[in-house]
């Protein structure tokens, strides 16, 4: 008996447990060339050529002041130092959902935007197809806050021909939905705010966890001494 007990609080705790590391967003990350870690270049960003490397960190300021604070870098992906983009970068684009405005973005720092949906092809050229997401012109820096949480999304970037190359770079998932059943991998997208989803849990910090794991044997524990 007080082994079933037992059995019944661990597979409690993993059903709390396990939701949190299912689809959640962490709150710092990158994605970078070659396609294998996320991002696929055009020749002028190949990593023959420095490569290409997209890095998020996110604050979470949302139960106390009901906002989230987004910075994206993007470099070249010459580990350890994350050189300035060669060739530059003419602008990039990181997808929103279509409720999206421009009321749910301030405080933006790093360049020009323009919040709409943008086509492939013609200024975008290898963009897979159209996006709904804020411009930055040019941005390799960004940072801006928003009532939006995050979630998987996609991102193009791009800059002018260079020797008649495209510079050009985008998620390796672009186009495709990083919720669909069976999905487990989220390597082919980056942290985006508020894209089609359901709003992820947020991981918890390791003392969190530890904290978790030691209240459920606890709980056991007298259930284990009542049960005597």
């Amino acid at each position: 008996m007080k082994k079933n007990i037992l059995i019944l609080f661990l597979i409690m705790g993993l059903i709390v447990i396990l939701p949190f590391t299912a689809s959640a967003i962490p709150m710092t990350g990158s994605r970078t060339t070659p396609e294998s870690s996320g991002v696929k270049a055009g020749d002028g960003w190949q990593d023959i050529s420095g490569g290409f490397r997209i890095a998020w960190s996110i604050n979470d300021y949302s139960s106390t002041q009901g906002y989230w604070e987004y910075t994206y870098t993007l470099t070249n992906n010459d580990s350890p130092f994350f050189t300035t983009l060669d060739p530059g970068l003419s602008h990039w684009i990181l997808e929103l959902s279509d409720t999206f405005t421009s009321n749910n973005i301030w405080d933006i720092t790093g360049g020009k935007f323009e919040i709409k949906t943008f086509s492939s092809g013609g200024s975008n050229p290898d963009m897979l197809s159209d996006i709904y997401g804020i411009k930055f012109e040019p941005g390799d820096s960004v940072t801006f806050k928003s009532d939006r949480s995050p979630m998987w999304g996609d991102f193009y970037a791009k800059d002018g021909k260079h020797d008649g190359i495209w510079a050009t770079a985008w998620n390796t998932g672009f186009g495709q939905d990083p919720y669909a059943p069976g999905i487990t991998d989220y390597t082919p997208w980056i942290a985006v705010p508020d894209t089609t989803g359901p709003t992820p849990t947020i991981i918890p910090e390791p003392s969190t966890l530890i904290l978790l794991l030691i209240g459920l044997l606890g709980l056991t524990s007298l259930c284990i001494r009542r049960k005597r």
